[in-house]
């Protein structure tokens, strides 16, 4: 027991700063995408945007190459390690960036919005940024040290968010979104580099590389097939449905603040300190089980009562002008529950060192893909984005049944860890649908279903004697004490 002590604590303050950074940042860029959205852009701006989200997405995964999750997995880490991934991300983001200036033209004419083309040469500087950083994150999330990461990523998004409303303010229309990435980008670079004291010296160790990618090379074609999959719905939209894109695009922008917060937080955090016991499988099974309960009981509520509210949250905050983002944002939030628990499994392949896997369970992802989106491209977009939920579906149990065959932690398993908390939460959903269905006022029924939903969790919770509600109820009063 002495030994899982410090593992115990690190976790619950990894979790802990996470949760802080991750709530904090989403708070600020709901009120920055508020004022945007609401006043100063509309669907037309969204849509220049989501067309190019995918080759950005693209190019931050290639130009890593698995070497930053090599770098927190490896147990012993030379300066000529950090110097060998510092050079090789800087190589490889300018190489990438050479290829996506000359290739702006064409993936203008695809989309025939020849704004596109000044507007990509611009945004594709965001992967030569963020490179310069890599090395500095990965080395204090690596030493556990989610405080100063916060601090880097509040400060880096209140400056991208100035910039994206003044930019507005004058006239600028979809640059705005843009400027923003670049400067979200760039001024996190500058206060990792501020914030941590190594700096990059002239070495570079083809041996380092080598033992580095070898690891990362099934992580970046994994990464590059998760990136493609997340962002090329938006990119059918925008050559099928031009019209409907921009209202996908800000469904997904406000269906990702709650998905990837969750995934991200619960990722970020536990694969660092997991990795120091990953040649104990025991151990770490344990560790895993309680993850994905402590994932359920905090993912089911926020993202099926995110489902329930949608609607009068999208007509309160950002009116009736993006009512056609409603069922977009439903959906998107039913399939979130699925991507998180998958993002989950992938830190148990990736900490058992098993990235091939990981990488033949995305070439199988986006196969299916392919066959449900020849099914539903006729349809309708809704029909394409509902496609979209049955993949993430599949997904999740195929991910789960092979994870199974390697660490004993299959599907079923899984599924009686998660019921529980699906149970409890979807008899939330239920009253406070019911709740609410006298309720004729927008924002008395937002207030009562966002009330009635957070009581009768938490109530059912605490009834049954929930050890993840008193856990976290334990880690807030001793948080509490220490401030």
């Amino acid at each position: 027991m002495s030994g899982e002590s410090p593992l115990k604590v690190k976790t619950q303050h990894a979790l802990l700063w996470n949760a802080l950074d991750k709530v904090v940042l989403q708070l600020v860029s709901l009120a920055i995408n508020l004022i945007l959205a609401r006043e100063l852009l509309d669907d037309t701006d969204y849509g220049l945007w989501g067309m190019l989200a995918i080759f950005v997405a693209i190019a931050n995964a290639m130009t890593d190459c698995g070497l930053s999750s090599a770098l927190i997995r490896k147990s012993v880490i030379s300066e000529k390690d950090y110097n060998t991934a510092f050079y090789f991300n800087l190589a490889s983001s300018l190489l990438l960036y050479g290829i996506l200036y000359a290739a702006a033209p064409a993936i203008a004419r695809f989309y025939d919005e020849p704004v596109l083309v000044p507007l990509s040469r611009v945004l594709f500087l965001v992967p030569i940024l963020n490179a310069v950083g890599l090395v500095q994150s990965t080395q204090l999330a690596k030493q556990i040290r989610f405080s100063r990461l916060t601090l880097v990523n509040m400060g880096s998004l209140l400056f991208s968010g100035v910039a994206a409303i003044a930019t507005a303010l004058y006239g600028y229309g979809v640059w705005a979104l843009i400027i923003q990435q670049v400067v979200l980008a760039g001024s996190k670079s500058l206060l990792l580099w501020m914030l941590n004291r190594w700096r990059p010296k002239w070495q570079f160790s083809t041996e380092s590389f080598k033992e580095m990618f070898f690891f990362g090379t099934n992580l970046t074609l994994s990464g590059i097939l998760n990136v493609v999959f997340l962002n090329i719905y938006s990119s059918f939209l925008g050559k099928l449905y031009k019209e409907d894109v921009g209202f996908y695009a800000q469904a997904v922008r406000w269906s990702d603040m709650a998905v990837f917060s969750l995934a991200g937080t619960i990722q970020t955090a536990t694969y660092p300190v997991f990795s120091a016991v990953q040649t104990d499988t025991q151990r770490l099974l344990r560790a895993y089980r309680k993850t994905m309960r402590f994932t359920a009981f905090v993912s089911l509520p926020a993202l099926l009562g995110l489902v329930l509210v949608s609607r009068p949250l999208l007509l309160c905050l950002l009116t009736d002008k993006w009512a056609a983002s409603i069922p977009y944002m439903q959906l998107l939030c039913l399939a979130g529950i699925f991507t998180v628990f998958t993002q989950v499994n992938h830190n148990f392949l990736k900490i058992a060192g098993n990235s091939r896997m990981l990488l033949l369970l995305e070439i199988g992802k986006m196969a299916l893909v392919g066959i449900v989106f020849l099914l539903t491209w006729h349809l309708s977009p809704v029909a394409i984005v509902a496609g979209q939920v049955l993949v993430r579906v599949v997904v999740y149990f195929s991910n789960a049944y092979f994870i199974g065959r390697v660490v004993g932690y299959g599907w079923w398993m899984q599924c009686r860890d998660i019921f529980p908390y699906a149970a409890i939460s979807g008899a939330m959903v239920v009253v406070g649908y019911v709740a609410g269905l006298p309720v004729q006022n927008i924002y008395g029924q937002l207030f009562l279903q966002i009330a009635i939903c957070a009581l009768f969790y938490l109530g059912v919770n605490k009834w049954l004697h929930s050890k993840i509600l008193s856990e976290v109820l334990q880690i807030l009063k001793k948080e509490k004490r220490e401030i």
